[in-house]
């Protein structure tokens, strides 16, 4: 059962740019997966998500503020 995900127009032309004639949408990100490991993707979006945020532990939140 196919799902719709909704993109930008931008970032649909620049997945489109990841396949070759005959390839779906689908083929180009099973294909893009394939060649990211999951693991080193996520501990990657974890340090940015660090760097954009002033994280506080909940045991140092002031919580009067």
């Amino acid at each position: 059962m196919a799902t719709t995900i909704a993109l930008e127009p931008e970032t649909r032309e620049r997945l489109r740019t990841f396949g070759h004639a005959g390839m779906s949408y689908d083929d180009i990100v099973r294909n893009l997966m394939d060649q990211v490991d999951r693991e080193r993707y996520m501990a990657e979006l974890h340090r940015d998500a660090d760097r954009e945020k002033n994280w506080v532990e909940i045991d140092k939140f002031d919580w009067g503020a």
